[in-house]
């Protein structure tokens, strides 16, 4: 019955962790991201950074225990080694991307940092499931404890992260972007270590903070990114509202591309007029929000590749008219 709990558990922390990351896409609704660019940074967390983890963790830990032992050392492995290399690792994946052109804001950030926080949470879950699986430990627990109760906790981590970084790339002031850049760093940290050492130190006390506090942190996020949102779509419509005047799209395809209820128009295309109509009217809608986007960016930065973003950008909308 115990080796079937394991396997339910897998199955339902990969079901879940694809629910979340649906949840977080779904948050990003004007501009989606590049499927293949979150990809890659999903198996990167995934991956990579696990294998990384294991190998500076134990390295780490070998030189601790040279000064250190005991609870003293359980303490420094748990809350202090562990959340400093893997949000290192983690956060160097989003760090690795934040000059590309796709990464506009704090709500790339976001979606970018949390895709790599699922991408490793997945991994961790399961190496958790078969260690308990064999200690004896009742499997469905472990599971309810870490794919539900904190099952967005590393996508928390470093999707915080993110969003500082997204937030230090729209910034004009150089000395701020780094500011912005080690705060968000230092906060993913603390949130890590802290909820470490709550669970692991404090027994059922201390897991009912890190819980509380965990909920605290998605409401805080999630209203966090719908704040992110009104300021994108008010962003679209300023830069598209040029391209109406031009005469590229109609004053109705402008309304569509930043309603919030995009989303349920674009299926309505769907069941009314078919897959083809729903994929082109989804496709220009994404473009026309990456243009908004792409012209705000020129604006603030004058990079001649902005630029020529714009101009082929126009040209694929040209195409689809």
């Amino acid at each position: 019955m115990n080796f079937v709990g394991l396997v339910l558990s897998v199955f339902f922390g990969i079901l879940l962790t694809f629910f979340y990351w649906l949840v977080i896409w779904w948050l990003d609704r004007f501009e989606k991201e590049p499927v293949w660019l979150l990809s890659v940074l999903f198996l990167w967390g995934a991956v990579i950074v696990p294998l990384l983890a294991i190998i500076f963790e134990l390295a780490a830990e070998g030189v601790a225990s040279i000064v250190i032992g005991g609870t003293p050392l359980e303490f420094a492995s748990v809350s202090v080694i562990a959340p400093i290399v893997e949000e290192v690792f983690k956060g160097m994946g989003v760090l690795a991307i934040v000059g590309f052109r796709e990464f506009d804001d704090a709500l790339d950030g976001l979606v970018y940092g949390a895709t790599v926080g699922l991408g490793f949470a997945l991994t961790e879950n399961i190496l958790y499931f078969f260690a308990n699986f064999a200690g004896g430990v009742p499997v469905f627990f472990v599971f309810l404890m870490r794919s539900i109760v904190f099952g967005l906790n590393h996508a928390l981590f470093t999707g915080v992260f993110g969003i500082f970084l997204g937030l230090a790339k729209v910034s004009r002031n150089a000395l701020l972007k780094w500011v912005l850049g080690i705060f968000g760093f230092a906060l993913a940290l603390s949130m890590h270590a802290s909820h470490n050492a709550l669970v692991s130190f404090f027994d059922i006390q201390g897991v009912a903070a890190s819980a509380g506090f965990h909920a605290l942190t998605v409401a805080i996020i999630i209203l966090g990114a719908f704040l992110l949102l009104y300021f994108e779509r008010k962003w679209i419509r300023e830069y598209l509202w040029e391209e109406v005047q031009a005469g590229l799209i109609t004053e109705e395809l402008y309304k569509r591309v930043y309603s919030w209820s995009c989303l349920t128009k674009e299926a309505h295309i769907l069941f009314a007029r078919g897959w083809r109509a729903y994929a082109r009217a989804k496709n220009a809608r994404h473009l026309l929000a990456r243009l908004a986007l792409r012209k705000k960016a020129y604006r603030r930065t004058g990079n001649p590749a902005y630029l020529k973003d714009i101009e082929d950008i126009r040209a694929r909308i040209r195409t689809l008219a």
